[in-house]
């Protein structure tokens, strides 16, 4: 997995509890089942994991996370 480069320039490991926590907490007062949350976060994952990149900013995380919200909504 490719290291997170957040908008202070700090580095990261990538944390899939993080993302999962994130988006569990975005989507608390919507009717999502857990299966659709998963494959969500199985689709962001796997975006990630075939980029090949080493680093990748945050903000395109959040904008992967983002498109995944709107087709749960």
């Amino acid at each position: 997995m490719p290291r997170i480069v957040k908008r202070d320039e700090n580095r990261e490991p990538f944390d899939e509890e993080k993302l999962r926590n994130g988006v569990v907490r975005a989507l608390e007062k919507r009717p999502v089942s857990s299966e659709a949350l998963e494959a969500a976060l199985a689709r962001i994952i796997h975006r990630l994991q075939t980029m090949g990149e080493r680093e990748i900013q945050s903000r395109t995380i959040g904008e992967m996370v983002m498109e995944e919200l709107r087709a749960l909504d």
